[in-house]
């Protein structure tokens, strides 16, 4: 049998432990969050640093990090695809759904990020490059296969200019 989560934070270093698992992810984290990463310290790297690099991608896009619209939908397809690549579906989509269940988060915004995150945790390849699953993100949200709760029709301008400038062609008709 395991540990009840607040044993093991307890022999992590207690809160001061939390504290650290928050700077370095830099967002909150949920406590059921902390407990499984305090267990699962590889899968916690890998999770800050596909998140990181889905956020800066949503930066360079989108110019900006946001909530709600085309580059939060971009971001969490993407970081989904990236982390489904590192540990797998199963980890991918246990900790992905952890995350959204932080205090104060709205049913629309976790409903939205959910299904986000199963888009990328359902387009991963084997044999799919990091661009390429920039590309396949970018065709789900420019072909509206991505849940977006406030549209902002610049974003997905931004979106169609940069999937026809990575080489492919986007068709209203496809």
């Amino acid at each position: 049998m395991g540990l009840p989560a607040a044993v093991i934070i307890g022999i992590a270093g207690g809160y001061g432990a939390l504290q650290i698992l928050e700077r370095m992810s830099g967002h909150s984290l949920t406590l059921a969050e902390e407990a499984y990463y305090a267990t699962h310290p590889m899968i916690f790297r890998d999770v800050v640093n596909t998140a990181k690099t889905a956020y800066a991608q949503e930066a360079e896009f989108f110019g900006e990090n946001s909530d709600d619209d085309e580059g939060d939908a971009f971001r969490h397809c993407y970081w989904s695809t990236l982390l489904t690549g590192k540990i797998g579906a199963k980890d991918s989509g246990f900790v992905t759904s952890l995350h959204e269940e932080i205090d104060g988060n709205p049913p629309a915004r976790k409903e939205m990020d959910l299904w986000n995150n199963a888009i990328g945790r359902n387009q991963i390849k084997w044999y799919m490059s990091n661009q390429y699953k920039v590309v396949q993100t970018l065709k789900h949200l420019v072909e509206g296969r991505l849940k977006v709760i406030r549209p902002n029709s610049a974003k997905l301008a931004r979106a169609k200019e940069e999937f026809a400038a990575q080489g492919q062609r986007y068709s209203t008709d496809a």
